[in-house]
């Protein structure tokens, strides 16, 4: 007797421990329903929104290894301000503009093998890598893409599941038991029992994070979990939030669209699949596919978008009427993710259709990105002879009230008016039109320019005391405008206001040379400082109004010539630096003004003294070799900001490989260039270069550099002096004439 009760004793312990662990019959299923989501404390906005769907069966115990099948059912990603998505239930719509994307489409609803322990740590994960090799060779992805797919897909799915298992304690816990993972610190507390099921809550030692799990101690699973995370002592703290829910049984989903991933990635930036081994687009390649796959996905947004791209990369006069002519072809709407296909269309189709113009801008009035096409290149067609179709275009635009576009339109239509109807008084009505112009029409509709095109009429017409009164007018809309602070085209009214000013200075003339003087400081103050200020659309602007860059050189010439030297050398000093290819001219004045003083001691005192001080960085070339800023102290180094994918860049690289061979040659000495590739991959840079025959120096962007340095356009030239201080050049200017002129007046001191 005493034998059989020992026996049943030993049965119910072995009961007790097995209930407290994975307990599950090979061919048991169960899908786990994950959300998590990401949000920046401070400014409650939403970061990243993650959900998935892993469908779970369990194949077997092997001693202290559960083997379970998994596959990825569902997914959904949503980066910040939906920038990048992706949503299986409505696959058609991912955007990607992120690569980590990749990593749930490999997985898509194709099996690999989990293994936990019995006790719910997660062990290992098992055939992952097959698929994203697999995945990297159906999508033919760039090496640098390959490899972090292959390197990061284990780790997303640890990272992902290790949150769908509880791991448990050895001993058996019960209602009040606590136990602490030893290496999550994360302490665990059993405050209630409903028969089988366990509620647990969590806290982190530092009561950071906290979490509700809910254990079903019959076969060691939870049914739910919801916990949270903030960040402390942290720049930019996050809030992690995360929920979990358990469904029991074999879960479906729709079979997902694979053949559209597959078309979507091969189209996309990370694949080769349309390359040749220049990395340039292969228009056989192209449009071998495009030929075949037309008829699938004619109606297809990503599709059209993609083929569009690909048209309008083609480097030939072929690809470019393709691209034309499949641009006015497509529909709208099937553009409407691209501002640059819709701004090519715009100019495509406004030079003769004038209904196809105004569909085009019907759909696309709000888009931000109009103003620079209707201040630009729509108002350049009234700078012809012949603009009969953009006056068409401009009468149906402001008869649509409902369109909302009179506030960008009714500056340039005043001008316009007058130029169609000049003995009809209407040069009168658009003076007057312009004196009572408010803000927002100023603002939106670029009015500053037409005020002044309208001020250059007046005084053709010699209606002086009109011109003036509307040329006080708009000095005073300009500052206004310029003193606001969030006004995006600040810059561009500030440059007006320069035009304006020497405008007051060239009236004023001889007969109060003293007030004349006060006007030509402003027209100086005003102009571009540097690349900033030389905003993008004061270029089209200068082309209107017939005006000049800058007034800052004609000043410094008064000053010196009325005796005024201190003032004078503040403005020749930012001169230098606001255009730095005239520094031979500019030599050459300071020379004749103080022929007994070295410029080169004025250049490295004044000017090079007072430039910004170039943000430290270490980057890695593509032998591996580290490349910090300290490495060229006391040396002149070029920083051109460049990528594989950039036509301008290609078009001068072969320049750039000169001067790095002159570099090499010693004909620059204390003269140092580096490249740096951004937004571009180490395999598409190391093969550009190689097929090029291209030597020079070339680190990968660390992704922060670039925005350190303020890096708006590609390429560009940054020069930083042996001191340590830096000056951006323009795009466009002679650079290397800058800097051989900028080395001989400083050279290297090591």
């Amino acid at each position: 007797m005493k034998y059989i009760l020992l026996f049943t004793f030993g049965l119910f312990s072995v009961g007790a421990l097995r209930a407290q662990q994975i307990n599950l019959k090979p061919g048991d299923e169960f899908a786990m329903q994950t959300h998590s989501t990401e949000t920046a404390i401070d400014k409650k906005k939403l970061l990243k929104d993650e959900a998935y769907t892993f469908q779970f069966k369990m194949l077997g115990i092997n001693g202290n290894e559960c083997k379970l099948q998994c596959t990825m059912l569902k997914a959904k990603q949503w980066g910040p301000e939906k920038m990048d998505q992706l949503n299986v239930d409505s696959i058609r719509q991912t955007i990607f503009n992120n690569s980590a994307l990749l990593m749930p489409l490999i997985l898509l609803q194709k099996p690999f093998t989990v293994i936990i322990s019995p006790k719910g740590k997660l062990l290992r994960i098992e055939g992952a890598d097959a698929l994203a090799k697999q995945a990297v060779k159906n999508w033919h992805l760039g090496s640098e893409t390959a490899k972090s797919q292959e390197q990061h897909i284990e780790y997303f799915i640890k990272e992902t599941i290790k949150n769908m298992f509880l791991e448990l304690p050895e001993q058996r816990i019960a209602f009040q038991s606590t136990w602490t993972n030893a290496e999550s610190k994360v302490t665990y507390n059993v405050n209630t029992i409903r028969g089988a099921l366990l509620d647990i809550n969590t806290v982190t030692s530092d009561k950071t994070s906290l979490g509700n799990y809910t254990l079903n101690e019959t076969n060691g699973l939870l049914e739910n979990v919801s916990k949270a995370y903030n960040q402390t002592g942290v720049p930019n703290a996050k809030r992690y939030n995360y929920d979990q829910t358990l469904k029991y049984g074999k879960s479906t989903a729709p079979v997902a669209d694979t053949a559209w991933v597959n078309m979507a990635i091969l189209l996309s930036y990370w694949s080769n699949a349309f390359t040749n081994k220049a990395n340039e687009p292969d228009s056989a390649k192209i449009m071998g596919y495009f030929n075949a796959h037309d008829a699938l996905y004619a109606d297809d947004q990503y599709y059209t978008g993609a083929k569009l791209d690909f048209y309008n990369k083609l480097d030939s006069r072929e690809g470019y009427k393709l691209y034309q002519a499949m641009l006015k072809k497509t529909p709208n709407a099937m553009i409407s993710p691209s501002s640059s296909h819709v701004f090519n269309k715009l100019q495509a189709v406004s030079n003769d259709d004038v209904d196809g113009t105004y569909d085009v801008l019907k759909m696309f009035s709000k888009d931000g990105n109009l103003y620079d096409w209707l201040q630009n290149s729509y108002g350049q067609h009234f700078l012809k002879d012949d603009h009969a179709v953009a006056d068409k275009i401009m009468e149906k635009l402001l008869a649509d009230k409902k369109l909302g576009m009179q506030a960008q339109l009714v500056p340039m239509s005043l001008w316009v008016d007058v130029k169609n109807h000049y003995k009809d008084n209407a040069l009168m009505t658009a003076y007057s039109g312009f004196m009572k112009m408010n803000d927002d029409y100023m603002k939106k509709g670029n009015g500053g320019r037409y005020a002044l095109l309208v001020y250059q009429m007046l005084k053709k017409d010699i209606k002086h005391k009109e011109a003036e009164n509307l040329l006080d007018k708009t000095i005073q809309n300009l500052e206004r405008l310029n003193a606001d602070t969030l006004n995006k085209e600040k810059y561009a009214h500030r440059n007006m206001l320069a035009y304006a000013y020497y405008s007051k200075y060239r009236n004023a003339g001889t007969a109060d040379s003293a007030k004349a003087l006060q006007y030509l400081a402003k027209a100086s103050f005003y102009s571009p400082g540097d690349k900033k200020e030389k905003a993008h659309i004061s270029f089209y602007d200068r082309a209107f109004l017939n005006s000049k860059e800058s007034y800052r050189e004609e000043f410094i010439n008064k000053l010196f010539a009325y005796g005024n030297t201190d003032e004078a050398l503040k403005i020749f000093a930012d001169q230098i630096t606001a255009d730095p290819q005239k520094i031979e001219e500019m030599k050459k004045i300071y020379q004749k003004q103080f022929p007994d003083k070295s410029f080169k001691e004025f250049f490295i005192d004044k000017v090079v003294s007072r430039w910004a001080d170039a943000p430290a960085f270490e980057l890695t070339d593509l032998a591996g070799k580290k490349h910090p800023l300290t490495s060229y102290k006391g040396q002149w180094l070029v920083m051109d900001f460049w990528g594989t994918w950039c036509g301008p860049c290609r078009e001068e690289m072969p320049d750039v490989n000169k001067f790095n061979t002159e570099v090499a040659e010693g004909k620059f000495k204390g003269v140092n260039l580096l490249g740096v590739a951004c937004y571009d991959t180490e395999s598409k840079v190391r093969a550009y270069l190689k097929d090029n025959n291209y030597g020079m120096q070339v680190a990968i962007s660390d992704n922060v550099i670039e925005k350190n340095y303020k890096i708006i356009g590609f390429p560009s030239k940054i020069l930083v002096a042996p001191n340590g201080k830096m000056i951006d050049i323009q795009f466009g200017a002679d650079w290397k004439s800058v800097i051989r002129n900028f080395n001989q007046l400083y050279a290297a001191t090591n």
